[in-house]
């Protein structure tokens, strides 16, 4: 199934503090603003940005709006910046990735606020902004967190945004020069008062 959005600001979800969507090219600057802030690295979690300074280009933006874009048509995934109303700020991503349709109709969700921005509630409110862009517009039925048993705050996080834990994927992911355990937590369509609809498959 390949949803038809017509425009990004389709996919626009609001907080109360902050609105999470796809890029556009007047991101530009709040975009580099945040690379370009970004602190050293404070766990094994924190990624550096994977771009040099000098790399932080308009162009360099321009593709990673065109390769999300390609992603939201394809109906594969969708990365949104996560914005502050009061000014426009980047503070994180968030997103949907590995979309499975059919009789699936789930995705799995990726968040990261950067760390100059931690302990402000911020990942919450994006967390819950992207569960209802998932169940409301892309009409998903399950959305799904996996996380790395020793990424306590990430665990808070999905359980402050009402995802239930459900148990232990062995060895699901390979990181850090190993493959990982993963703990899964899930939050489904009816968690958030959508109402579950038949999967969509093609015939």
């Amino acid at each position: 199934m390949i949803m038809k959005f017509t425009g990004r600001g389709q996919l626009q979800q609001s907080g109360k503090r902050l609105y999470i969507r796809p890029w556009k090219a007047p991101d530009f600057k709040a975009w580099k603003d945040a690379e370009d802030s970004m602190l050293p690295p404070r766990n094994v979690f924190d990624f550096p940005s994977a771009r040099k300074k000098a790399a932080r280009t308009r162009k360099e933006f321009g593709k990673v709006i065109r390769w999300n874009n390609k992603s939201i048509r394809a109906g594969e995934g969708c990365f949104c910046g996560i914005f502050l109303k009061k000014n426009g700020q980047q503070v994180g991503t968030v997103g949907l990735i590995g979309i499975t349709r059919g009789s699936f109709q789930t995705a799995e969700i990726a968040y990261r606020v950067f760390s100059q921005f931690w302990g402000k509630g911020y990942g919450k409110e994006a967390v819950l902004a992207c569960l209802k862009l998932g169940f409301g517009k892309f009409k998903l039925h399950r959305i799904e967190a996996a996380i790395e048993p020793i990424n306590a705050a990430s665990i808070k996080l999905a359980g402050s945004a009402g995802m239930k834990y459900e148990g232990l994927a062995r060895k699901k992911i390979f990181a850090r020069k190993a493959w990982r355990d993963m703990l899964i937590y899930s939050a489904l369509c009816t968690d958030l008062g959508y109402k579950p609809e038949p999967p969509y498959i093609k015939r």
